[in-house]
């Protein structure tokens, strides 16, 4: 048996499900349609695929998902009154990006525009986790499914911080 076949092995769970290195659940019957979950995100957002971002196929390059990512958080907190950029003077708090994971399924390519669903995963005391689907948009097919763990921040202090009342109230408002 080679490595990656018992690495297969060791995330399955069962015929119909699987766990993902990165430890998160889904239901998959091998072509991502029981991946829906369009319905959990709270904000949306769109992106066109620029030719600086695809391959000579004119296929995403896989790390622009990170940066499309990025955007639809700042997006999001924008749409909730509050720029990533105004985290700090106005609600005297900042964020820090701590693990992220993707599950590629299907490509977007050069000139798409991609439609980016965000939902809240979990917020912790110290830490809170956004999930993005990212699909064509007007297609319900999902391309991409990432998770992005943020953690709270003291910048003087180097160190992680509890989420304060306002940002969890900014995240869930």
């Amino acid at each position: 048996m080679n490595r990656s076949s018992s690495v297969c092995e060791s995330i399955m769970i069962s015929n119909d499900s699987h766990r993902t290195v990165a430890g998160f659940f889904k239901t998959w019957n091998g072509k991502n349609e029981g991946i829906t979950m369009r319905d959990e995100c709270i904000f949306f957002c769109t992106v066109r695929v620029r030719y600086g971002e695809v391959d000579q196929q004119g296929i995403v390059y896989n790390g622009n998902y990170a940066v499309y990512g990025d955007f639809a958080f700042c997006e999001f907190l924008r749409n909730r009154g509050c720029s990533y950029n105004d985290l700090s003077k106005t609600l005297d708090f900042e964020v820090c990006h701590k693990a992220s994971s993707f599950e590629f399924f299907s490509s977007a390519y050069a000139e798409d525009l991609v439609e980016i669903g965000v939902k809240i995963v979990n917020i912790g005391t110290r830490s809170f986790t956004i999930g993005y689907e990212f699909r064509r948009e007007g297609e319900d097919e999902l391309l991409v499914y990432s998770e992005v763990v943020y953690v709270g921040y003291d910048v003087e202090n180097r160190a992680s911080r509890e989420l304060t009342p306002a940002f969890v109230n900014l995240l869930t408002a």
